[in-house]
């Protein structure tokens, strides 16, 4: 789901520009979180 382009969401009933923006960024800071803990478990 979160390597859809944002194009794809807009086909979902409910989900308007700023809800897809929302999502989008909170897509983004996961995968940001998510790089960061792998970045410090590979340092161990």
């Amino acid at each position: 789901m979160a390597n859809q382009p944002l194009e794809k969401f807009l086909e979902i009933k409910g989900l308007g520009d700023v809800k897809i923006i929302r999502i989008a960024a909170a897509f983004e800071i996961a995968r940001r979180i998510v790089n960061q803990v792998v970045k410090e478990y590979n340092k161990e």
